[in-house]
């Protein structure tokens, strides 16, 4: 049973972070292609993260392979897709604020990665302050941000779509929720960011 009665919402657009956040730009991670032979590519990742995701998605959006990389400025890497069936894929690359997809076309004797044709998007930034939690999310494209709230037994305590704009924000008030750890579920563009969260609430 879904229970919408259990957080007080205040509706408040917040831009501050996503603004901060976009004025990051290509500094956060980028990718640069370094060569081909084959079906073998060589690329260059840079990043001010210090950690980075890099996956292999096919069409289906099945994740082939995944690794976490640590990148100290610039991480070289070269990936042979000789066993791969011709067709498309994506290399996707997560830092801690963004991820970029890159195409890669695969066909009999040659693999080609687009990296100049990415999808960017930014992932939703959380943030508390005492009974307060803040959610923000540059919408590149104006897509939607769905945001659910779970306490720690995993019920439903409230959700809502954000929408229409590129910056979209909420500011969510837990002073009327028992004191403890909170979940939130974004999902964005077919993605699912989840963040736990530790408020100081009034009520006891």
């Amino acid at each position: 049973m879904k229970k919408f009665n259990k957080i007080s919402i205040v509706a408040a657009m917040m831009f501050v972070v996503a603004t901060a956040v976009a004025k990051t730009g290509d500094l956060d991670v980028s990718l640069e292609v370094k060569g081909y032979e084959g079906k073998t590519v060589s690329f260059v990742v840079n990043s001010v993260q210090k950690t980075v995701g890099l996956s292999l998605i096919d069409m289906n959006d099945r994740v082939l392979y995944a690794e976490n990389i640590e990148v100290n400025g610039e991480y070289k890497r070269t990936y042979n897709f000789d066993k791969l069936p011709e067709g498309k894929y994506y290399l996707e690359v997560e830092s801690a604020t963004k991820i970029k997809r890159y195409p890669i076309v695969v066909d009999n004797s040659s693999a080609m990665l687009l990296y100049d044709k990415n999808d960017e998007m930014y992932k939703p930034v959380v943030s508390v302050k005492k009974s307060m939690v803040y959610v923000n999310l540059l919408s590149l494209d104006k897509s939607p941000l769905h945001v659910e709230v779970y306490d720690a037994q995993n019920n439903l305590l409230y959700e809502e779509t954000l929408k229409g704009a590129y910056e979209l924000g909420k500011m969510y008030d837990f002073s009327n929720v028992h004191k403890g750890t909170y979940r939130l579920v974004m999902t964005h563009k077919d993605k699912t960011f989840v963040e736990s969260v530790q408020t100081t609430a009034v009520k006891s």
